[in-house]
């Protein structure tokens, strides 16, 4: 109990030193004064100071103060709630009203997403500045302007940190609507089945679009095959087929990116459809079907897009005329910006996706939900708890000594006296078994202890980070000890190895001393000594 209230002292004495890491003030009010104050100072170093190379360092402080002024003076941004108040309050009975709140609950999502790439750049930046912090000797304004660079990181990581828990605050809010507008919408069946004509009317024209375009391709390949076969058998190398050619493999080109383009477009009337569907109330285990389905073509098309970026990246024209060599390089860079294009908007499709699926789990399956939140809160405590413990309190020549270090080097002393009690337990049941004379098993006992000992001693000494250069260096001045001051404890230690090994006095064996008038059985033989039962 004593060492869970150390323990639990100790990691809120790490989170303690880790959140206020070179003497971050918590109040904006007071960070400002103090920046305030050293900004005077700064502007008087720079009026006394004539050497041009310290000068540009002060100017760099002056930059770095301003920049962390304006961080503590900036609150992090608090997503408009007047602004979902009024889409809730309002008469949301068109799907279209609805399907830009889930685009606008898509680019919070997105946000997050960004803020979080956000902190893990961060946090590594500030890991690298703060080893550099640590390893840094130099005079005191560099250790000032490192300073300074690691607070404006912090104030950053801590403004992100900050903003992503407004907004995750807000798409709960925002979660927690949904169900009443969905009803609001799926009462007015006019304005549905409006929307279902109207999908069916653009799928109609995009499935038309795409047979005209299907068509024209195989038309394109026979006038290609006709003009290659031309060329091949033409004695004189003609320009007019050459350029005829490379327009035509352009089209082609133009076609297969057009082909792109539709799907992406289907694939979105696709979403649209399974909102209706959520809205309407179908069962989950259909909704999770259609769910499947589209996540497969959109990740489908991405690979196939993939596969053409590639392509045209690596992709050599044929040595046709300079012109056609042009079109080829005009053409194949504008077709790579499209491709670009398509792909993010697949994932921006994407997202609104995996949106619209929270919105589903929200209103069929709130508790679902909230298990899913509950353990992303989980997560991310884990997350917390991982970085307390791997925090570095003490480094001393590349040995980093944390809490996880500590609790390593605990369990495996733990592990290493369960695995010798379990041994000697064992030898005991082998002694009953094998009927095993007591000298033999006391000479397995000790040997076996100390194996475990040596091999735990040589894995704690691995997790620390002592190399075997310094084990030997460890050995040697033993070494040294034993042969200034320990001599007595090491000929004590090697007659005990002698008398183990040859059994000169084992368990059993009736010892008497005439002169100190003392007599008894041997009980036990250990390494330094022999105990004995007068």
């Amino acid at each position: 109990m004593s060492f869970l209230k150390i323990l639990i002292l100790a990691i809120f004495f790490t989170v303690t030193i880790n959140s206020h890491s070179f003497g971050l003030i918590q109040k904006s009010s007071d960070n400002i004064a103090a920046i305030n104050k050293m900004e005077q100072q700064t502007y008087n170093q720079i009026s006394k100071t004539k050497d041009p190379e310290t000068l540009d360092k002060l100017y760099v402080k002056i930059d770095l103060l301003r920049e962390l002024k304006s961080l503590y003076s900036t609150k992090p941004k608090v997503q408009n709630k007047e602004k979902l108040d009024r889409l809730l309050k309002a008469k949301v009975i068109y799907f279209d009203e609805f399907n830009n709140f889930v685009d606008y609950l898509t680019n919070l999502s997105n946000t997050i997403n960004s803020l979080e790439k956000t902190i893990q750049h961060l946090s590594e930046r500030k890991k690298i500045l703060n080893e550099e912090f640590l390893s840094i000797q130099k005079n005191t304004l560099d250790e000032e302007l490192l300073d300074l660079r690691y607070k404006i990181t912090q104030a950053k990581l801590d403004q992100a940190k900050k903003s992503i828990d407004n907004i995750n605050q807000f798409l709960n809010d925002s979660y927690k609507s949904m169900n009443s507008i969905t009803h609001k919408i799926a009462l007015d069946k006019y304005a549905l089945k409006n929307i279902n004509e109207k999908i069916k009317s653009q799928e109609k024209y995009y499935d038309e679009m795409q047979d005209n375009i299907v068509s024209q391709n195989i038309q394109l390949d026979t006038q290609i095959q006709l003009l290659v076969s031309q060329i091949m058998h033409s004695s004189t190398s003609s320009t007019y087929l050459q350029n005829r050619l490379a327009q035509l493999e352009n089209q082609k080109l133009y076609n297969e990116n057009q082909l792109f383009g539709i799907a992406i477009s289907i694939i979105d009337l696709k979403i649209r459809r399974y909102l209706i569907e959520i809205i309407e109330n179908k069962n989950s285990t259909h909704t999770v079907a259609v769910y499947t389905q589209i996540q497969k073509e959109i990740q489908k098309i991405e690979n196939s897009i993939d596969t053409n970026i590639q392509f045209i990246t690596n992709y050599s024209p044929p040595n046709y005329t300079a012109n056609s060599q042009v079109s080829y390089f005009v053409y194949f860079k504008q077709t790579l910006l499209d491709l670009m294009t398509y792909k993010q908007n697949l994932s921006l499709l994407e997202n609104k996706l995996n949106t619209i699926r929270k919105i589903l789990l929200h209103i069929q399956n709130p508790s679902i939900y909230a298990l899913n939140k509950a353990a992303k809160s989980l997560k991310n405590i884990g997350i917390q708890v991982s970085h307390v413990l791997n925090y570095s309190f003490f480094e001393y020549k590349g040995i980093d000594l944390s809490l996880s270090l500590i609790l390593k080097i605990i369990i495996l002393l733990f592990l290493g006296f369960l695995l010798d009690k379990h041994y000697k337990k064992s030898l005991e049941k082998l002694k009953l078994r094998q009927s095993i004379g007591e000298a033999n098993i006391q000479i397995l006992k000790t040997l076996g202890s100390y194996i475990i000992v040596i091999v735990i001693l040589a894995i704690s000494l691995t997790f620390i980070g002592v190399n075997a250069s310094t084990i030997a260096l460890i050995a040697g001045a033993l070494s040294v000890g034993l042969g200034f001051g320990l001599q007595n404890i090491a000929n004590n230690m090697v007659s005990g190895i002698i008398i183990i090994f040859e059994q000169l006095v084992k368990p059993g064996d009736i010892i008497n001393i005439p002169e100190n008038n003392i007599s008894g059985i041997v009980i036990e033989t250990k390494l330094r000594s022999t105990i004995i039962r007068a």
